[in-house]
């Protein structure tokens, strides 16, 4: 998980890795540098190379490939460069995957949860969040500029951390380490996500009491129906 800074979108928050997807991300050029694109629609396939490329971008994890090999730390950190001018949009990934000779790996990610923000908030994201195995030998960094931490987390410490007042958690993100730690281990959350249907969520926030509660449906597989929000940004 990396930490965002105290000013900007999602304040001093602890958040997953990801961004927004980019012009390229599902171009027939980026998409013939990938693995597992067999049986996905084209934003489905757009979605999975920004995840990845977001990934790399703001956490130093790269899900990709140099023929059959999985990349290591020491692969990564020759990349320096080109992951700060992928985030500057300075490079172009399908020009990125090209150069280098490597193929994403879409096939390594399974989807987990789909989120829309409230029609009544001001800005509004539709998230979707993948889940993965870090590959082995990738320790992780976070990047300059829209980060300020970074480190791996069992989902009941950042759930400890986040319930201390320590750490800063959106209301997404409480709501799927919730449902993360139901799973011991990282395989077992990959089970889990393959073994259910991805529903579509778009809290309803009331107010009662003085107090704003955001309804979730049942279907998509977090624990409890309502839940309180602590703040304007929960």
């Amino acid at each position: 998980m990396v930490g965002r800074p105290p000013t900007g979108t999602f304040s001093s928050a602890l958040v997953f890795p990801g961004g927004k997807v980019g012009g390229r991300d599902g171009a027939p050029e980026t998409l013939a540098c990938c693995d597992g694109t067999e049986g996905l629609g084209a934003s489905d396939a757009a979605h999975r190379v920004g995840a990845i490329r977001e990934a790399f971008e703001e956490a130093g994890i790269l899900l990709a490939r140099r023929g059959s090999a999985p990349l290591l730390n020491s692969d990564v950190e020759a990349l320096a460069e080109e992951r700060l001018a992928l985030a500057a949009d300075a490079l172009a990934i399908d020009r990125f995957l090209k150069d280098w000779g490597l193929r994403l790996a879409l096939d390594a990610l399974v989807p987990f949860a789909h989120w829309i923000t409230p029609a009544a908030m001001r800005r509004r994201f539709d998230t979707h969040f993948f889940v993965a195995l870090a590959p082995v030998g990738q320790a992780g960094v976070h990047a300059g500029g829209e980060l300020v931490s970074s480190g791996w987390f069992a989902p009941a410490e950042a759930l400890e951390l986040g319930a201390s007042g320590r750490v800063k958690l959106m209301f997404p993100t409480r709501m799927n380490l919730l449902r993360l730690v139901e799973s011991a281990t990282a395989q077992a959350a990959l089970q889990a996500a393959r073994a259910c249907k991805v529903v579509t969520v778009e809290p309803i926030v009331t107010e009662r009491d003085g107090k704003l509660y955001s309804r979730i449906p049942a279907e998509a597989g977090y624990p409890g129906t309502e839940h309180l929000l602590d703040g304007p940004d929960a």
